[in-house]
């Protein structure tokens, strides 16, 4: 490793969290391969012990080996009766753990489908006594995350669930990295006597959730249009207005006299309406251009980012979206507009792998680019291929707007077809005008 990628590796929060599970799957299916493997399987029963432990128990564990470090010379100190008495108080908690056991609990996990980078996942665990016997001094533990999770507030301990009842406790973490996730089980145990062990454990399901890119906030987006150059390039929508006679439907208060339809009125002997279709002409596309290694990590997450506040700004405020162009891959959008279509946007651009291989993403956008009005191209990078893909675009009559994710101060001398911005101002969530 050189320096300076040694240097932007300990700069990197990613970087550092991804270093510091090296050894550890990061997906739970790879996690439970390894627990049903032979190496995984002969090393559970040397951390069994350890494991039943409570936190109390854990720390009560790690002081009765200093003490019996300490107590070593038996001739010259009489530490080692301490290390007895706490050692036989470990074993006693272990050897009581089968009469602990929470018989009739159900422990159900939930959290919200998705959430954005970086903002708090709210877990939420509801424990249902289905026995017949009060169960008490219930502790609940969170379960290990993968590199880019970190728990801010673990799940609270419950007092006591009676028969027939529910009781719901909280968690929240934080995820630094895109993608589907499924974390491994919350687990519920009674609290041993004295605290230091737990009894067998209840476990939940694995909650899963998709880890959405952060929303930048594009505050205002200025698009020109041209008809499409294949497929029919009208959007119809069905609305008030007199753009094209669609249909005749009955008569329903309120309606306008004007639009009558005398016709059907006088055939049928109920008042019939006409119904009328608006025309629409604008059917705009994102296209995202990451491949190849000309732009770091930081540059291509901030353009997804970016993408996704452009597709937010269009479904809201705009005409809606149409396409949505990944590299090489083409996804329709249906509806146009709406959550549903900002959804299936940060669906798509959740579950994106980034690549450093070069890709044909030229000729793709090009092919897909025919059947739009207007394009948005956001890349983090101004390689000739970029600049060449542009000019080809708008000598075929299709109005491109190119945005460029940069790092601070880069980009001050392109050409003015291009827009820049900084990769810290999307991160930072500053308000662009695009």
């Amino acid at each position: 490793m050189t320096a300076a990628k040694l240097w932007k590796t300990l700069r990197s929060k990613r970087e550092l969290a991804r270093l510091n599970h090296i050894f550890i799957p990061a997906k739970k299916s790879e996690r439970d391969r390894f627990r049903k493997s032979v190496p995984g399987r002969l090393a559970a029963p040397l951390f069994a012990a350890y494991v039943a432990l409570s936190r109390e128990g854990r720390v009560m564990f790690l002081v009765t080996l200093m003490i019996g470090f300490a107590g070593l010379d038996v001739t010259q100190t009489q530490v080692h009766l301490l290390f007895a008495m706490l050692s036989g108080l470990i074993v006693a908690s272990l050897a009581a753990r089968p009469f602990f056991r929470a018989y009739g609990l159900a422990v159900q996990a939930e959290a919200p489908m998705r959430v954005s980078l970086g903002e708090v996942q709210r877990f939420v665990v509801t424990l249902t006594n289905q026995g017949t016997r009060r169960l008490a001094t219930l502790r609940v533990g969170a379960p290990f995350l993968p590199w880019d999770g970190q728990w801010i507030s673990p799940p609270e301990s419950i007092a006591t669930v009676r028969p027939g009842t529910s009781v719901t406790t909280h968690a929240e973490a934080r995820f630094l990295a895109r993608g589907e996730h499924h974390i491994d089980s919350f687990e519920v145990g009674m609290l041993v006597p004295f605290g230091l062990a737990i009894g067998p454990r209840r476990v939940s399901n694995g909650p899963r959730f998709l880890v959405i890119p952060r929303i930048a906030h594009v505050a205002a987006l200025s698009l020109r249009h041209a008809l499409p150059s294949t497929r029919d390039p009208r959007v119809l929508s069905v609305s008030q207005g007199e753009a094209e006679f669609a249909a005749v439907r009955p008569y329903r208060s309120g309606d306008p006299l004007k639009h009558l339809h005398a016709r059907t009125w006088a055939r049928t002997g109920v008042p019939h309406v006409r119904s009328y279709v608006a025309e629409k002409s604008e059917r705009v596309g994102i296209a995202l251009a990451l491949d190849g290694d000309a732009a770091g990590e930081l540059e291509k997450e901030a353009a997804l980012s970016l993408a996704a506040g452009v597709a937010a700004h269009l479904v809201k405020n705009g005409g809606g979206l149409s396409t949505l162009m990944l590299d090489i891959d083409r996804f329709a959008i249906e509806p146009r507009s709406g959550r549903a279509a900002l959804d299936a946007v940060l669906d798509r651009l959740a579950v994106y792998n980034l690549t450093a291989a070069d890709a044909p993403v030229e000729g793709a956008i090009e092919e897909a680019a025919k059947s739009l009005s207007s394009i948005v191209l956001i890349t983090a990078d101004q390689s000739p291929r970029r600049s060449s893909l542009v000019d080809r675009l708008g000598a075929a009559g299709i109005p491109v707007s190119w945005v460029c994710v940069v790092p601070d101060g880069a980009g001050a001398a392109a050409g003015s077809t291009v827009r820049f911005v900084s990769a810290s101002a999307i991160e930072r969530g500053e308000a662009l005008s695009l």
